[in-house]
């Protein structure tokens, strides 16, 4: 659902498309690793602010990462 999320507002542009697997698997591991509540939250189908946000920050942090 987070990917997903990532890819319906464009933060996944600056993602070479061969990288897009890597990207979620990478992605996936934050999120769970630092951000439980936010994937809770979105498994719960509670789209608030604070987890849209949440979502943005990291896939724009990590997205940086990859730009070509």
């Amino acid at each position: 659902m987070a990917i997903i999320y990532c890819g319906s507002k464009g933060l996944l542009t600056a993602v070479p498309r061969n990288k897009i697997r890597e990207f979620e698997t990478e992605y996936i591991g934050i999120l769970g690793a630092e951000y439980k509540n936010t994937l809770k939250d979105l498994k719960a189908g509670k789209l608030t602010d604070e987890v849209t946000g949440t979502l943005e920050r990291v896939a724009k942090e990590l997205a940086g990462k990859y730009k070509v």
